[in-house]
């Protein structure tokens, strides 16, 4: 979830794809672990590592 506003949401997209571009790969690194949208009520009893990201199909 994200609380910020459109502005705020296009200047983190402008810098994700600068970091993306002088380091390719890196967002694939700092993920620890990916879980599938149906998983979300285990994920939140038993809170994974961060920084995690929920997955859709």
């Amino acid at each position: 979830m994200v609380n910020s506003n459109r502005d705020h949401f296009q200047h983190a997209i402008e810098h994700m794809t600068e970091i993306h571009r002088k380091w390719p790969g890196i967002f694939d690194e700092m993920v620890t672990r990916r879980i599938p949208i149906n998983e979300f009520k285990a994920a939140l009893n038993n809170p994974p590592p961060l920084p995690s990201i929920q997955r859709f199909p």
